[in-house]
């Protein structure tokens, strides 16, 4: 069986000479802007849904899975990024960075779609992106940003593009008898 790192680069490979390269000029750009931990992480949720709702709508939520798959091994081989919950997350920056990774993305898959590449691959060279900026964060953080996503995908009145904050202050509270656990948000994962 294939690791991760092997898939990776099987498939950035087969999309030919330059793949691997725009996947890292894609990721420094992003790089680039400079926000909070918690800002950036908030723009690569932005960025995760919107990709999934605009081109994988039909099968979003097995792209969310696959990402946030990716991201939890990637992050099990890395020192995760340390965040401050809690700190202010200006929305303008947040839409500012994420339109550099919709954007680039969107280019990515057109430049890809052009070439003789097998559909898998295309998919495998999309998803590092995604996989590999979510898995600069620690487990916790990757589970809330997947729950955020999905929240906002399963909403009647979502639009690719809009920001997606993650609820990192921990919001931890006691819960009562009376309490309706259908409409509780899970806070831990076992």
């Amino acid at each position: 069986m294939y690791s991760l790192v092997e898939t990776i680069r099987g498939a950035l490979t087969a999309v030919g000479p330059g793949a691997e390269e725009r996947v890292q000029r894609l990721i420094g750009e992003f790089d680039a802007v400079y926000l909070s931990g918690e800002e950036k992480l908030a723009a690569v949720a932005t960025a995760i849904a919107a990709t999934a709702w605009t081109h994988h709508l039909r099968y979003r939520q097995v792209y969310v899975d696959a990402v946030k798959t990716w991201a939890l091994e990637i992050s099990s081989q890395t020192r995760p990024f340390e965040l401050c919950a809690g700190q202010e997350i200006e929305e303008e920056r947040v839409l500012d960075a994420a339109d550099v990774l919709i954007g680039g993305v969107d280019a990515l898959i057109d430049w890809m779609g052009a070439l003789p590449v097998r559909m898998q691959d295309r998919l495998v060279a999309e998803l590092v992106v995604m996989a590999r900026l979510l898995g600069r964060y620690d487990a916790l953080s990757i589970h809330l940003t997947t729950l955020a996503i999905d929240q906002a995908l399963s909403a009647n009145d979502f639009i690719p593009g809009e920001a997606i904050t993650i609820g990192l202050g921990g919001g931890f509270f006691p819960i009562g008898r009376e309490a309706d656990l259908e409409h509780l948000a899970p806070l831990g994962f076992a």
